[in-house]
């Protein structure tokens, strides 16, 4: 075979998998398979989201380098529900390799040596920060992310943003919220829209949050606190009724997901998803329709 075939072929077989790569018209959320932690993964066309980035950057950036094109190097919006490792580990690894247009986060300071690493890049980045509160609204095109808990803007922008020399930046959670207070408490709670279709993101919130959210009917949750018996009460699983249950968890010492809690979705008639089970989980919809893909 002369030199010129393979270059056609490989020209060939350049083009499909490019073609693979190139993103289609649909909403893609993508629960990523993180072991004890959170990650989802949202794309629509040549945007993409991130909310939470699990225990570290490995897993994560695993996730986003098999759901996202090699060339796309664009993360526009990160959503960091609250500053814990389990959530916050891999995010300064994500903001280190992509560029990332926007972080929405708590104005606490949180995640030890992972927070810190998090800080530094958003400084030397110039990350545009977002400290959230009930009522805003993200829109990104077709898509719309609702925030409906914390009640109000939790701490400060420097908590994560630059600070004259000399100046403690760390807004710490005991000097926010008080000593007894974890800080699961002001996680980020947001609905995801796209045409009909909703998706629900809970962070850690527990059964006094859930009280006090305005709650609506989702197509898909994404089950609070990875099943944890102090979330993901009676009524808030009644009134998100959802149709697909997706719990993000990894091999603990915690007992999650309880039995409880799974018993509450099973008797909404849930579908649950497990990534412990299931590996990692793919909802997409065309705004009027959605499939799930594991």
């Amino acid at each position: 075979m002369k030199w010129w075939h393979w270059v056609m072929i490989g020209v060939f077989f350049g083009l499909v998998w490019v073609g693979v790569q190139m993103p289609d018209k649909n909403l893609h959320v993508v629960f990523c398979d993180v072991g004890q932690g959170d990650a989802s993964l949202i794309i629509k066309g040549d945007f993409q989201m991130v909310i939470d980035g699990g225990p570290s950057g490995e897993k994560l950036l695993s996730c986003l380098g098999n759901n996202l094109p090699f060339w796309d190097r664009k993360i526009e919006v990160v959503v960091n529900t609250h500053p814990q490792k389990d959530h916050l580990g891999g995010l300064d690894e994500l903001v280190e390799r992509y560029e990332v247009e926007k972080l929405v986060i708590n104005g606490v300071f949180g995640g030890g040596k992972d927070g810190e690493r998090l800080r530094n890049y958003v400084n030397d980045r110039s990350v545009n920060l977002v400290i959230p509160q009930k009522g805003d609204v993200l829109r990104m095109g077709s898509l719309q992310f609702d925030i409906l808990w914390p009640e109000e803007r939790v701490g400060s922008e420097l908590a994560w943003g630059s600070t004259p020399a000399g100046v403690e930046p760390q807004i710490s959670v005991a000097s926010v919220l008080g000593k007894n207070t974890d800080v699961n408490v002001v996680s980020v709670v947001g609905v995801l829209r796209y045409g009909n279709f909703k998706a629900m993101f809970t962070g850690d919130i527990g059964f006094d949050e859930e009280k006090k959210i305005k709650l609506e009917g989702v197509d898909v949750l994404k089950v609070a606190h990875h099943g944890s018996k102090y979330s993901s009460g009676d009524e808030f699983i009644e009134k998100t009724d959802p149709e697909v249950a997706v719990i993000l968890v990894g091999k603990n010492t915690f007992g999650h997901p309880t039995k409880e809690t799974l018993d509450k979705l099973e008797q909404v008639g849930a579908k649950i998803f497990r990534t412990d089970l299931d590996g990692e989980v793919e909802v997409v919809s065309d705004g009027e329709r959605y499939w799930v893909d594991y």
